[in-house]
């Protein structure tokens, strides 16, 4: 005779391992979903080397870098003041676009960065390297650069979510100047951001 308590308790058990079983899945699920969305404020490094004394640093891709146009000519001469912020805030249509100008006020956030730790300010400049950079969220990166994405032009708060990476190379004291572009996708309602660093 089959004890009905028994086969209770057994169905029971069955169940209770069933949820604990759902349960682990589903907290595997959240993990992989946390660590796929933190990865705007996470790093992954590319192409460190010894020509990239930074460690090439993306604050949202694991991208392997490409080279990009020769940075030498192609950098604005304007002088870093505390009225940068000025330039194109969106795209003529719905697709992404370089920024012209630094309309996030980058520069000026990261010269502000530096001397909040001890470092002096260096020239801060708008190059079409920056901007591409941007533009491909870090695929066509070279040397030694950072690259982060915001939702509001918000020059510190990208500053800051770079230096959060570390090895950004923004408090380096053999930095002689850097560049810096923007990019936008209306689409995602996201700006990019990349620091280009000089020695």
């Amino acid at each position: 005779m089959v004890d009905t308590e028994q086969v209770a308790e057994s169905d029971l058990r069955r169940r209770a391992a069933w949820l604990l079983g759902m349960l682990v899945l589903v907290a595997g699920l959240v993990v992989v979903l946390m660590l796929t969305l933190l990865k705007g404020s996470g790093g992954g490094k590319q192409g460190a080397g010894p020509s990239d004394p930074y460690g090439s640093t993306s604050a949202d891709r694991g991208a392997s870098s490409a080279p990009a146009p020769s940075t030498g000519s192609t950098a604005s001469t304007a002088p870093t003041s505390a009225s940068r912020a000025s330039g194109t805030r969106s795209c003529p249509s719905d697709q992404s676009c370089a920024l012209q100008g630094d309309p996030g006020g980058a520069i000026d956030a990261v010269n502000a960065y530096r001397a909040q730790h001890g470092q002096k300010r260096v020239d801060g400049t708008v190059s079409k390297s920056a901007q591409a950079c941007a533009l491909s969220n870090g695929s066509t990166c070279s040397g030694g650069w950072a690259e982060s994405q915001v939702a509001k032009l918000d020059g510190p708060t990208a500053v800051k979510q770079i230096a959060n990476i570390g090895n950004s190379g923004l408090l380096d004291s053999g930095m002689t100047s850097f560049e810096v572009g923007w990019a936008y996708n209306p689409s995602a309602h996201q700006y990019f951001i990349a620091i280009i660093h000089n020695d």
